[in-house]
């Protein structure tokens, strides 16, 4: 199996939207990074789970000679690619081999090009904070120029010192909350979710949280999980209620979920709407 764990000089870059409507307030720039150290059985986006370990079994899949082994490791050409994603389909290690080769430079500079057109960055991923003793010089130049950073997190990491570090530098996260029962949550995700609970708290102390999210499925209902979710943060800040749908989960996982209804989420609507607090449903 693939890593999730990262050495390269270039940070493991897997999409860039230069102007994301849904990755924090106005327009954003967002950066996807690979490497997640939750496994959730609904993910959209599994391939980001781990970390391409260049063992060349996609080449085959890829018409257009947008990927090359160079000396054992996998080069990704962007400009030949036509996001068919069969390399992605073909992977059996959750991972892509489609990282883009962008430098802090080089990310800077394509981020000056628009910095009259974002109000931000947002580092989403995979799990960003992953990353985060190597994204700490690079969100400090970006707030140079004026802008400011989210992260998108699972909120699985260890409030350590070095961590804080990183804390202090961001101006806000949003944090995904997707099980209130710890046990359903380690049967869907892989993991406790009393670290991120904790975290919730210690960073709504440090007034670091943007938005809180979580999915809302049709079965198993967590209908009113997510209305005990609430009353973890204060009414002022936003609760996105994100409708679980189909789109890149595994197909073994598939059968796992249902669609929202229409009455979960009219019924969701109209109990947030009466307790006057700040929330969105997409």
């Amino acid at each position: 199996m693939s890593s999730i764990e990262w050495s390269g000089s270039n940070l493991p870059i897997l999409r860039i939207y230069p102007f994301s409507s849904t990755d924090g307030p106005g327009n954003r720039y967002a950066i996807y990074l690979a490497g997640c150290n939750l496994n959730c059985k609904s993910c959209h986006n599994p391939e980001s789970i781990y970390i391409c370990d260049s063992c060349g079994a996609c080449l085959d899949s890829c018409e257009f000679d947008a990927l090359h082994l160079d000396r054992g490791t996998m080069v990704y050409t962007l400009d030949n690619c036509t996001k068919c994603d069969r390399c992605i389909y073909t992977c059996t290690k959750l991972s892509s081999p489609k990282r883009i080769p962008m430098s802090d430079d080089d990310i800077i500079a394509d981020i000056i090009k628009r910095k009259d057109y974002v109000r931000g960055v947002t580092f989403s991923g995979g799990e960003a904070t992953l990353h985060h003793k190597r994204l700490i010089p690079l969100i400090r130049r970006i707030k140079d120029l004026g802008l400011s950073v989210l992260i998108d997190s699972n909120g699985h990491f260890q409030m350590t010192p070095e961590f804080q570090e990183f804390v202090d530098v961001v101006d806000q996260f949003m944090l995904d909350v997707k099980f209130l029962d710890d046990a359903v949550h380690m049967e869907y995700t892989g993991v406790s979710n009393q670290m991120i609970l904790s975290n919730l708290q210690e960073l709504l102390k440090q007034d670091k949280i943007f938005e809180v999210r979580t999915v809302l499925y049709g079965q198993p209902d967590n209908s009113q999980d997510i209305k005990a979710i609430s009353t973890l943060f204060p009414s002022n800040i936003l609760y996105k209620i994100i409708p679980y749908h189909t789109h890149g989960v595994r197909s073994n996982y598939r059968s796992l979920f249902d669609l929202p209804t229409t009455k979960q989420l009219e019924e969701l609507r109209n109990y947030f709407q009466s307790t006057g607090r700040k929330f969105t449903i997409l």
